[in-house]
């Protein structure tokens, strides 16, 4: 039996346009797709605990989850991935982002 291959794409590293340490609270994602999504963040070169988006149907769905308060640092990356295998289109991916810099 042939074994399904997971469908994958992965972020470059970025600062998010922001300086400091800072944390992701939430992942906005507008997808094309069929299947379960799971997206890791990998922080500072440590990968962090994934989020899945469950596929509620098929075609273009947006989609939001919440980022664990534990996933800090100054460098962040993303990777996404169709665990079932399915192929999927990112339309738009966003991250709402607390800047721990500024103080409260």
């Amino acid at each position: 039996m042939e074994e399904p291959s997971n469908s994958l794409v992965e972020t470059f590293f970025t600062d998010l346009d922001h300086d400091g340490k800072k944390r992701v609270r939430f992942i906005y994602l507008t997808i094309e797709t069929e299947g379960d999504i799971i997206v890791t963040p990998i922080v500072d070169d440590v990968e962090q605990t994934a989020v899945t988006f469950s596929s509620v149907t098929a075609g273009k769905q947006l989609l939001r989850k919440t980022v664990g308060n534990s996933s800090i640092g100054f460098n962040w990356k993303f990777r996404i991935e169709n665990v079932d295998g399915c192929w999927f289109a990112i339309k738009k991916f966003e991250v709402l982002l607390v800047n721990l810099s500024l103080g409260r």
